[in-house]
């Protein structure tokens, strides 16, 4: 009697999870490039799948390279100091770039498979760095 609950759950799990990712917004279009504003930042948070080329330079820049309809949904918005690097609804899209020139990075975390690339030497004097999935 265990084997057919069992059985039965993870085939409710399996239609859940697939069903869900139909639900995402897919990437409409050329990818474009856009230099958008965020407010001053220190720390980074990535959450997703979603590459950062990280850079420092005398002042901040974010720069996105993705369908204009991913740009849209882009959020923007920083807390305590940590621009939290996600969307505001699921995303399906592929080849989504964010290049991010900041003065100084204090905190760089990743959580899920994006990565974070940096393009120069941090000259910095405390970095602290997560990484909690496969990024």
């Amino acid at each position: 009697m265990k084997n057919p609950l069992i059985a039965f759950v993870l085939s409710f799990l399996s239609i859940i999870t697939f069903s869900s990712c139909n639900d995402c917004i897919r990437g409409e279009g050329d990818p474009v490039v856009q230099v958008i504003d965020i407010p001053e930042f220190s720390a980074i948070h990535v959450s997703g799948s979603t590459g950062i080329k990280l850079s420092q330079g005398n002042e901040q820049r974010v720069e996105i390279t993705a369908p204009a309809n991913i740009i849209a949904i882009l959020k923007r918005s920083v807390r305590n100091n940590t621009w939290e690097v996600d969307f505001e609804e699921c995303v399906r899209a592929k080849n989504i770039q964010i290049n991010v020139i900041v003065p100084s990075i204090s905190s760089i975390i990743v959580s899920g498979s994006g990565d974070v690339i940096g393009l120069n030497n941090l000259n910095v004097e405390n970095l602290e760095i997560n990484v909690m999935g496969s990024g």
